[in-house]
């Protein structure tokens, strides 16, 4: 797992970058992985360990796919199961996205 694109703070060499979605620049770091998991803004640290936590445990069972694995734990932080309930507002859970293969 690969995290933190977005949480560097731009300096003069990485402001062009600062300026693109996380997407567009970091690709490149990802090259040869089967899926990314990224975010569509910039999401808060604990809430994001939760949510990341959970689906790459439900993934490693081996039971659901890495798309049904994060819809589930997005459901879970919605319903308030993961996180007691501080984190079922959208912002928390809605800014993810998985891009690449999502069966495996």
């Amino acid at each position: 797992m690969r995290s933190g694109c977005c949480s560097r703070p731009a300096t003069r060499r990485r402001a062009s970058r600062a300026a693109l979605p996380c997407p567009a620049w970091c690709g490149a770091s990802f090259a040869g992985a089967r899926s990314v998991l990224a975010t569509h803004w910039a999401v808060e640290s604990e809430s994001a360990t939760a949510l990341t936590s959970a689906t790459f445990s439900a993934q490693g069972k081996g039971t659901l796919s890495r798309g049904e694995s994060l819809r589930q734990a997005q459901l879970a932080m919605l319903d308030g199961k993961l996180g007691n309930g501080r984190w079922s507002h959208p912002f928390y859970w809605a800014p993810y996205a998985l891009f690449g293969d999502p069966v495996r």
